[in-house]
């Protein structure tokens, strides 16, 4: 009777024990004190937007602390022009791989829990870019601080609350247009040449 006894109290055991396992399984907050834990997706191989290069009319980056905007588009026969902070000629091997840097963003990670997003420097983003196409189509984002290994930025795409990291390579060239914008070259004026007349020789007299 006793055995028999001791059977059910261990069996009685085990069930609780699976039970306690299955709930902290299933509630993961609850084995870390209530605190819910952040997850990220598995690095995917995608871009910021799925823009198409061949219809990029215009892009534009805005510095929202200064309030300074760079800004520049492209005409019917694929030549940039500067429009903002001052209109003007633009270095068109420059921008004119603009099209295709901002249509190869990559985003290498997506942070799916950022209900606070101080942590990313996203309440008030330094940076807000924004690109617009020839059919219409607008796309934008604000850019955060960089991540702490300094390879990505923490962006957030417009509508969005999900933040994902984007490499800071190509962001970095097109962030660093707000304070260097690139005009084209000022061509220097041709040389005047002159001819002086050797010593001795008087000016000759009409």
């Amino acid at each position: 009777m006793n055995n028999r006894r001791a059977i059910y109290i261990l069996v009685g055991l085990s069930l609780v024990l699976i039970g306690v396992v299955y709930y902290l399984q299933t509630n993961p907050e609850a084995a870390s004190g209530g605190a819910p834990t952040p997850t990220t997706a598995a690095p995917a191989s995608t871009t910021l937007w799925t823009l198409d290069p061949t219809k990029v009319q215009s892009f534009s980056v805005t510095a929202n602390e200064t309030k300074v905007t760079f800004a520049a588009e492209v005409d019917s026969a694929g030549v940039w022009r500067i429009t903002q902070p001052a209109p003007g000629p633009a270095s068109q091997e420059t921008l004119g791989v603009m099209p295709t840097t901002l249509g190869s963003l990559f985003v290498t990670q997506t942070i799916t829990e950022t209900t606070d997003l101080t942590a990313f420097g996203l309440v008030r983003p330094p940076h807000t870019l924004e690109v617009k196409q020839s059919d219409g189509t607008t796309f934008k984002a604000d850019v955060g601080k960089k991540a702490p290994t300094g390879s990505h930025y923490y962006v957030l795409r417009a509508g969005e609350t999900n933040t994902v990291l984007v490499g800071a390579a190509s962001l970095d060239t097109v962030l660093g247009f707000v304070t260097a914008p690139p005009f084209a070259t000022a061509t220097a004026p041709a040389a005047v040449a002159t001819l002086d007349l050797l010593p001795g020789l008087a000016t000759p007299t009409p």
